[in-house]
């Protein structure tokens, strides 16, 4: 006796497959984008003479992290911003620190609904005169946190990142 076997129906398997993956892909893809959203910071102007406000706020309900180093919350051991006068660019004047590998104590947390700010006195690195001046801080590497998990570092890998606005301070000694 000839047994003829119905073809293998590989098509309907297949689909799921291809199916299960693209939602998984496009759940990742979009989550990735648009995790960062609820992460801002913002540069404002002070009442003193060269100074700036820097505050990054978390308006989610994911916690994040970011390495200090070349952030303002980096104490000017590092080149961190631009600022210009016109096309002129000013030379950072701070230290620059030389470190090794980043420590558990060198991350900064930022839990939902949490603000961190600190103030800037830009004289403190940067040699400012009368004039009008154009501050860009340079983007910050973010990281979110697993909820179950301690904090592992994972920048290098996956590195979400946060643009501050761009804020003008006018400077007048006289």
């Amino acid at each position: 006796m000839i047994r003829v076997s119905q073809p293998l129906q590989f098509r309907p398997l297949l689909t799921h497959i291809l199916l299960t993956s693209m939602l998984i892909f496009s759940h990742n893809t979009q989550g990735h984008s648009d995790m960062i959203e609820p992460v801002k910071c913002e540069l404002t102007t002070t009442s003193q003479i060269g100074q700036l406000q820097f505050s990054v706020r978390n308006t989610g309900t994911n916690s994040w992290q970011f390495l200090s180093w070349n952030t303002p919350f980096d104490a000017w051991f590092s080149k961190f911003m631009t600022v210009t006068r016109g096309e002129a660019t000013i030379e950072y004047q701070g230290a620059l620190a030389k470190r090794g590998k980043p420590q558990s104590e060198d991350f900064i947390q930022l839990k939902p609904m949490q603000t961190l700010t600190i103030d800037l006195d830009l004289t403190q690195a940067y040699m400012l005169t009368s004039g009008k001046y154009q501050i860009t801080i340079s983007p910050i590497l973010l990281e979110t946190l697993p909820t179950n998990l301690p904090a592992l570092s994972t920048i290098e890998k996956h590195p979400d990142k946060i643009q501050c606005n761009t804020h003008m301070l006018e400077i007048d000694y006289f």
